[in-house]
Order: C-alpha cells, then sequence, then structure tokens
C-alpha cells in the first residue's frame, strides 16, 4: 500500500524547504480503457507578491492501467527539479540586483558622472558573486 500523502508532503516540505510559500502539490491518476496518466502537479509563490508558479511532472502511456509504483518516480523527478531551483532569498537578491543594473544603465544613459556609477556597478558585482551561490543539490 502506497502513502501517497507521505509523498506530497516530501515535495511541499522540499519548495517550504527552498522558502517558498503557499507551496501546493497534487498527485493524480486517471485513464479510460486504453491509456492512463499519472500526473505531479505543484505550485508556490517564490516570495511575497510574486506570481504563482506551477509545475507539473506527467506520464501518459496507451495501457489500460496506471503503476502506482510510478508515483515515486514522479516526487522523486520533482525532487530533483526543485532542488535545483534558487531559494526564495536568492531570487529576491537576484532581482535586486536586476533592478541595479537597470538603475545604472539609466545612469550611464543620462551622462551621470562616473563616480556616482562605479560604486553601483562594483556593488551589484559583489552582490552577484557573493550572495548567490550554486543551488543546493539533493
Amino acid at each position: 500500500m502506497h502513502n501517497y500523502t507521505m509523498l506530497i508532503d516530501q515535495v511541499i516540505a522540499a519548495l517550504t524547504a527552498r522558502g517558498y510559500l503557499e507551496a501546493d502539490a497534487t498527485l493524480m491518476f486517471g485513464g479510460s480503457d486504453n491509456y492512463y496518466q499519472i500526473r505531479l502537479a505543484y505550485n508556490y509563490r517564490a516570495f511575497d507578491g510574486a506570481e504563482v508558479t506551477y509545475k507539473s511532472v506527467r506520464e501518459s502511456n496507451l495501457h489500460p492501467w496506471a503503476d502506482p509504483n510510478m508515483a515515486e518516480s514522479y516526487v522523486d523527478a520533482a525532487l530533483d527539479e526543485i532542488a535545483g531551483l534558487p531559494t526564495s532569498r536568492e531570487l529576491q537578491i537576484k532581482g535586486f540586483v536586476n533592478q541595479l543594473e537597470a538603475l545604472k544603465d539609466r545612469a550611464v544613459d543620462l551622462g551621470v558622472d562616473a563616480d556616482f556609477v562605479n560604486p553601483l556597478a562594483a556593488l551589484m558585482e559583489k552582490l552577484a558573486s557573493n550572495a548567490l551561490p550554486a543551488p543546493a543539490k539533493r
């Protein structure tokens, strides 16, 4: 007997550990006489104010049955994908760096003195190299 709730909880826990909000997951089995489908769908909000992200792992096949054991492999695939996602904090810092980049570009376009623009460029470089570690592996 499979504990599908435990499998779903693993996906939700992995999303929550990355700092994501409103994490949710659903495991679905369906089909008819000539096909089956297993689908693991999950969604999350990367940070407050961000759009909800929806992802899924899906398998359809031309068999009249669905193998419940495949659900575990779907959860493993989702966990691997989630482990490669940036954390909420990393996404927020990346957004901040992008805003700084736009500000620096705007300053250059306006002919703002380099003495004002260079410290901004140095801050962006420092943030990008020190604050954004490589994604963790599961």
